[in-house]
């Protein structure tokens, strides 16, 4: 059975400066929560939740949302997806996972769904990561990360 499930959430890291012109190299800042997601047979995966700050929200929103609606039509959706959200494969969804300190690597999401509310981006989706519960104890950590 699983008994320990350690979450590290870390800080997404803020904007740098450069020294040199005094110019800002822009981040994005997004409060992320996980849910951990169990079955019949122990841990199924993790519920993503990121709230978007509310300036990379609003550049995102007047890009996706181009009838300004505040809603994602289904095509409005699908170049969101395909555009902001598929590329982020290529970095295991800025999110790690340890089991028994070996890499869980991230391939693939499910349930992705964005939406818009009080002028703020969310993007949910789930992270599929079956670990058999045993009786012996495992050591999973999760961290999302910039």
């Amino acid at each position: 059975m699983i008994k320990k499930l350690q979450l590290a959430i870390l800080p997404i890291l803020s904007a740098f400066f450069l020294a040199s012109d005094l110019s800002a190299h822009p981040h994005l800042f997004i409060d992320s929560h996980v849910t951990v997601v169990f079955d019949q047979k122990g841990l199924a995966g993790f519920k993503m939740k990121w709230i978007f700050d509310e300036m990379s929200a609003s550049t995102y929103i007047m890009d996706y949302d181009t009838d300004s609606d505040g809603v994602f039509n289904d095509k409005e959706f699908d170049i969101l997806k395909e555009e902001a959200f598929d590329n982020l494969k290529n970095y295991d969804y800025m999110t790690s996972i340890f089991i028994e300190n070996k890499e869980f690597k991230v391939q693939f999401v499910k349930d992705f769904y964005a939406e818009i509310v009080k002028g703020r981006l969310i993007y949910y989706f789930t992270i599929p990561c079956h670990v058999r519960a045993i009786s012996q104890e495992k050591d999973i950590t999760i961290a999302v990360y910039d």
